[in-house]
Parts: structure tokens; C-alpha cells; sequence
């Protein structure tokens, strides 16, 4: 290892992958590897004196996204919760088939692929019609195109709160209320994965008027390996795994403690420092975005009103994005092509193509995602390595 020295300066800007712990954070959950260890399904008193602690993270949780305690899935992930919610949203409309037909389910091309996946498996095995809808350049979703793809087979709709590649924010009250207005004799189940949103916006879901909602808790500062998903009192919720009666027989297997209470102390963190975090990642963001606009064969895929400030995402003419993730790493900079679940995919991004970014500048795409930890020393030195980058080829 001779001649080898850690790149100076070490500077992350890929958020939307996953974020660092808050110490608090690290701190709530660090008894529960310890002395609290029990498992709360023991009636015994040490597990009783958990599974106290575990119902009273589960209060906090449901004050914070504004639902009931029981409307709360514990599961391992976004991932799992959006699986959970496809399984849900179609078991829905085929206990309606003999009445309606086959069902019909609403999506985006922007998905993420645990609902995207999914939703490809049922079309594919004609278990289900599947609509994606197509956003365009803008990557928002119009009201009237929602409302004319619904039929009356449709059961289920699913729209992302924020896209995770590249930061589109969705009215999702709006569609709601448009789901809402075209529903006949039949509910129509709405989702939203939220990932995304949950650093950065405050949720509700009384006021969004979804059915069901996923989380994962990495991305806000919680740990890794844990989520939820909101299912609204009355939505018949299929689980996905059987076996135990955790989560009231919805999601079976050992409760996992240290990861509720991580996630519901980042969740409360993320909520005090919310407006401050947004008001310093909406400068940073624009300092990024004028910054990369000033160089030659540079491109914004979507503009700053229509996303996240904090998710800047950019195409460069004539480049990789493997060869500039390359050189940009070495220089110290960590951040992404776009979803890190599709890291090292040969095919181009599907939520590009989706946006109608021309394929010759899809291969040279980069996504930077800002968080609490940058700086606008960070801005400046990833904007100058960039054009340093490809200036020299």
C-alpha cells in the first residue's frame, strides 16, 4: 500500500443513497444492543419493559406522520413496504375481478424499482393491467393525465412523493384529490413511496389523503434495515411474510428494537431540524446549480422549481459517468450516477428516459444529493473538480 494517501478533501454528496447518524441517534439506540436486549414478544419482565418502549417509539412515529399507532408496519425497509403495498393494492382489485374484470393499476416510469419491479411481474404474468403514465421533461405528473388513465377496473394508484434520482416533487394531495373525484361505487387505493420526502418535507397523512405511505430510515439518519409502511385504518394490508403475529399479523418476524428506536429518533430529528436543514440546502442548492450551469457541456435535467433543492442532476456531453465518478473520486468527491439500487446497470436510467433526455447524454449523467454536513466550501470544490475533470478529458 506504499504511495497510498486518502483523498484531501473527503467531501459526500450522495444523500439520496443513504445519510449519516446524528450522534442522538446513535445514542437512543445504543441501551437496546445492552442492557435492553430483551425481546418484547417475552412476557417475562424484562421483555415486557421493551415492548413498552417499542409501543411508546410507535406513539412518537404516528404523532410525527400524523396517523394511528395501528396504522404503522414495521418492516425492514422502503423496499419491502412498497413490495407490501403493490401485493395490497392488487390483492385489492382481484378480490373485485369476477365484478370489474382484470385489475388495472396506475403508476410512473419514474418508480422506483421496488414498486416499478413489482408492477412489470404482474403485467408480465397478466395478473394485472399496468398504466405507467409519462411525465416529460418536467417529470411532474398532470392531474388530467392521471384522470384519464383511470377505468373502472382500476384499484390501485402509486406515484413517488419525490423522485430519488432526480428530486421531482409531486402534488400528491393534488392527485389524491383527483384519484379521489373519478371514484366510483369502488375505492381506489393510493401509495406513495416517500422515501425521498422524508428528509425534506413534512409529511402528513391526513393532509396527502393517501392510503398507504413507505419510509426508509436510512435516509433521514436512521438506521439501515428498517422502515414502515402507513396503511390507513380500513385498507385490507396483505402481508408479504407469515409466520408470527408481530405487527398483528401483518409482517411476522423479531421486532427489531434498536432499528425502531433509531428510526423514531431520526424521524424527531429530522422534524426539529427541518426548516433550518431547508433554508441551508436551498442556498447550497443554488449555489450548485449556477455553479454547474457555467460549464460547457453541462446540462440540468430538471429545473430548481420542479425538485428538491438539495438534489441537483446534471448530463454532461461526451462523458461516462462511470469515467467521471472515476475521476471525481479520486479528487474526493462521493456521490452518484443516480439510484444506488441500480448501481452498476449497463442499461441507461429508465427515469431519463422518462424525462425524454436524449439518449447520446444519458451514459454521462451524474446526480449530486446535498445534505446537513455540507458546506459552501464543499459547492465550490465540487463545481471547480467537475470542470477540472472534464477540461482535461
Amino acid at each position: 500500500m506504499d504511495g497510498f494517501k486518502e483523498p484531501r478533501p473527503s467531501i459526500y454528496m450522495d444523500y439520496a443513497a443513504t445519510s449519516p447518524m446524528p450522534q442522538e441517534v446513535w445514542e437512543a439506540m445504543q441501551p437496546y444492543w445492552e442492557e435492553r436486549f430483551a425481546n418484547p414478544a417475552s412476557v417475562h419482565p424484562m421483555g415486557s419493559a421493551v415492548n413498552w418502549e417499542v409501543m411508546q417509539a410507535r406513539e412518537s412515529l404516528a404523532f410525527l406522520l400524523n396517523c394511528q399507532p395501528r396504522e404503522l408496519i414495521i418492516t425492514s425497509g422502503a423496499s419491502e413496504a412498497d413490495n407490501q403495498a403493490v401485493w395490497t393494492g392488487w390483492h385489492y382489485g382481484y378480490a373485485r375481478k369476477e365484478t370489474n374484470g382484470m385489475p388495472h393499476i396506475i403508476a410512473t416510469e419514474m418508480e422506483h424499482e421496488a414498486v416499478r419491479e413489482p408492477l412489470l411481474f404482474l403485467q408480465r404474468e397478466h395478473l394485472a393491467e399496468v398504466t405507467f403514465l409519462h411525465p416529460g421533461p418536467s417529470g411532474l405528473i398532470q392531474p388530467n393525465a392521471l384522470r384519464e388513465a383511470i377505468r373502472p377496473q382500476t384499484c390501485f394508484v402509486s406515484i413517488m412523493a419525490v423522485n430519488n434520482e432526480v428530486g421531482t416533487i409531486q402534488p400528491i394531495a393534488e392527485l389524491v384529490a383527483c384519484v379521489r373525484s373519478c371514484e366510483g361505487k369502488d375505492r381506489i387505493l393510493f401509495h406513495t413511496d416517500a422515501v425521498q420526502a422524508a428528509p425534506h418535507l413534512p409529511m402528513d397523512c391526513q393532509e396527502w389523503g393517501v392510503d398507504m405511505l413507505s419510509l426508509s430510515a436510512h435516509k433521514f439518519g436512521g438506521p439501515k434495515g428498517i422502515g414502515l409502511l402507513f396503511a390507513k385504518q380500513g385498507v385490507p394490508v396483505e402481508p408479504l411474510i407469515r409466520g408470527g403475529a408481530q405487527e398483528r399479523g401483518l409482517r411476522a418476524g423479531t421486532t427489531p428494537v434498536p432499528g425502531i428506536i433509531g428510526m423514531t429518533k431520526a424521524l424527531e430529528w429530522t422534524r426539529i431540524h427541518l426548516k433550518e436543514e431547508e433554508k441551508a440546502l436551498h442556498a447550497l442548492g443554488h449555489a450548485l446549480t449556477e455553479g454547474l450551469r457555467r460549464i460547457k457541456g453541462v446540462h440540468l435535467t430538471v429545473e430548481e422549481a420542479d425538485r428538491l433543492p438539495g438534489i441537483v442532476h446534471i448530463t454532461v456531453e461526451g462523458q461516462s459517468h462511470e469515467v467521471l465518478l472515476a475521476q471525481l473520486g479520486r479528487r474526493g468527491l462521493s456521490l452518484s450516477a443516480g439510484s444506488a439500487c441500480q448501481a452498476g446497470a449497463v442499461t441507461d436510467s429508465y427515469v431519463l428516459a422518462a424525462l425524454d433526455v436524449p439518449e447520446a447524454r444519458r451514459r454521462g449523467a451524474l446526480r449530486f444529493s446535498l445534505g446537513w454536513k455540507n458546506t459552501k466550501e464543499d459547492i465550490a470544490f465540487a463545481v471547480q473538480a467537475l470542470q477540472d475533470v472534464i477540461e482535461k478529458g
